[in-house]
């Protein structure tokens, strides 16, 4: 199984939103992100705010109360890179992120894709097709930093040809 000391925030609490706008916890220097696929607001940091102060632009009304949201430590990245997986290998990949600032990129280190191929002979949260975001920590480790479903994930710089290559060899 997955380890913690593979995640990049392997130091997550998770709560129940509705808990969290009910005690008034003032949160500081944290991470927070909606815990389900359904994305009910934008993850970031929070500085000295209840979630409610922070979440003031993004329609907190609607968010349902049992929402679960993960609250872990700031860690700082250097690069982040999405891996589409089809069928326990590598399909197709880019970098989005790198030294604090969204940017797409084609080129993926081999390394990476292997450390996504490697845990997934671990763990495969989807038998044929799923995303794996990993990054690259301060410390020079690779940490996944979420799983996702492939039909809600953003493509970035990826080969999509070659990605879509892979999904039709599945059947």
């Amino acid at each position: 199984t997955i380890q913690a000391r593979h995640m990049l925030n392997w130091d997550a609490r998770i709560a129940r939103f509705g808990d969290l706008i009910e005690s008034k916890e003032v949160l500081n220097d944290v991470f927070v992100k909606p815990s389900s696929d359904r994305k009910e607001f934008l993850a970031g940091v929070v500085y000295e705010q209840t979630i409610e102060q922070w979440l003031s632009g993004q329609f907190t009304s609607l968010i349902d109360p049992d929402c679960m949201v993960q609250i872990s430590s700031v860690k700082r990245t250097l690069a982040e890179w999405r891996i589409f997986m089809v069928n326990g290998k590598a399909a197709a990949s880019s970098q989005y992120f790198r030294n604090g600032v969204v940017k797409p990129d084609r080129f993926v280190p081999r390394s990476v894709e292997v450390f996504a191929e490697w845990l997934n002979g671990i763990y495969e949260p989807h038998h044929y097709a799923y995303v794996v975001d990993i990054c690259l920590t301060e410390d020079y480790e690779y940490k996944i930093v979420e799983y996702n479903c492939i039909n809600c994930s953003g493509l970035y710089d990826c080969d999509v040809n070659q990605l879509l290559r892979s999904i039709l060899q599945l059947s």
